[in-house]
């Protein structure tokens, strides 16, 4: 608790860390999957993959696709919550 001419601040500094922690956290994850995602893109976009690939991986990669984008915004999601808390 801090006194600053007869006003007190309380400040939970575990709160605030874990917060610190968590955004951190999801910072890091958004990282990778923006990384796996670029991954999957260009195996998307090579011409030679998708000329020699089977149908079936084609669209397992698709997924992944889909599936990676969603988490991305999940996380984006998230980080903005953590900053308008601030």
């Amino acid at each position: 608790m801090i006194n600053i001419d007869k006003v007190k601040l309380c400040i939970d500094y575990e709160i605030t860390k874990d917060k610190y922690k968590e955004n951190q956290k999801s910072e890091e994850s958004l990282k990778y999957y923006q990384d796996f995602l670029a991954f999957i893109n260009r195996k998307l976009y090579n011409r030679s993959f998708i000329e020699g690939a089977p149908e079936k991986v084609i669209e397992i990669e698709r997924k992944k696709k889909r599936d990676t984008k969603e988490k991305i915004d999940n996380i984006l999601e998230t980080i903005n919550k953590y900053q308008n808390e601030k």
